[in-house]
């Protein structure tokens, strides 16, 4: 992605320059790269911006189905504790 678009994108009401971009990057580098020095997620390109470098991938269960899941243990526990009570 080009500078200029994620400035327009992120700061849209404001003159931001690419100075700070780059700072937010450094910083939100530090947070989520185990080595910022070595990015695994986010690379610069040079002259034009940054891009993502692995491809995000389809979760292998839904959020829908994580919830069912959670929902059928929940029931379950409660079911126990109900029995124990008796």
């Amino acid at each position: 992605m080009q500078s200029s678009f994620l400035l327009r994108r992120l700061w849209p009401l404001e003159e931001v320059y690419e100075d700070s971009l780059r700072s937010h990057t450094y910083r939100l580098r530090k947070k989520i790269e185990r080595d910022s020095k070595h990015p695994e997620y986010i690379g610069s390109v040079r002259g034009l911006g940054y891009r993502f470098l692995v491809v995000p991938r389809k979760p292998e269960r839904s959020l829908r189905d994580e919830c069912e899941s959670l929902e059928a243990g929940l029931a379950s526990r409660s079911r126990d504790r109900q029995e124990i009570r008796v």
